[in-house]
C-alpha cells in the first residue's frame, strides 16, 4: 500500500484528507509543520507527499526546496494542495519541485487521481514503492 505523507496544519482538513486517502487505498502519515514534514520524509517509507503551502515553521515552498536538495528525499514526488490558486502561486509551487498542484476546495476523487499520477511519474509503473526510484520530470 503506497504511503502518503500529508503535510497540513488544519485539523479538519487532515481528518478529511486522511479519510479520503484511506478510502482510495493509501496509508497516511501526517505532519503539521513544515519542519516536521521534512523530518518525516527523511525517515523514509514515504512514497508521495501531499503538501500544503501555508505551514508553520517552514512554508511549503521551503519544504519542497529542502526535499529536492536532499539525496534522501529528492526522489519523492510532491503534490501541492493549497487554497492559493493564482497562476503565479501554482507556477511557484511547480518551480520549487512539485509534480502537480491541487487547489482547495478540491473534489475528493481528484486527490486519488493526483496521487496515483505522481506515483506513476516517479516509478514509471504506478502503485509501487517509490522509495528507491527516481523522479523523471
Amino acid at each position: 500500500m503506497p504511503v502518503v505523507l500529508l503535510a497540513e496544519d488544519e485539523p479538519d482538513i487532515v481528518k478529511l484528507v486522511t479519510y479520503i486517502l484511506h478510502r482510495e487505498g493509501f496509508s497516511v502519515r501526517t505532519a503539521t509543520t513544515g519542519q516536521e514534514a521534512v523530518v518525516v520524509a527523511r525517515q523514509g517509507e514515504v512514497d508521495v507527499i501531499l503538501l500544503d503551502i501555508m505551514l508553520p515553521e517552514l512554508n511549503g515552498y521551503a519544504v519542497c526546496a529542502a526535499l529536492r536538495e536532499d539525496p534522501l528525499t529528492r526522489h519523492i514526488p510532491v503534490v501541492v494542495m493549497s487554497a492559493r490558486a493564482q497562476a503565479r502561486e501554482v507556477e511557484r509551487g511547480l518551480e520549487a519541485g512539485a509534480v502537480s498542484y491541487i487547489t482547495k476546495p478540491f473534489e475528493p476523487a481528484q486527490l486519488g487521481e493526483q496521487i496515483r499520477a505522481a506515483l506513476t511519474a516517479a516509478t514509471g509503473e504506478g502503485e509501487g514503492g517509490g522509495a528507491g526510484d527516481s523522479l523523471h520530470r
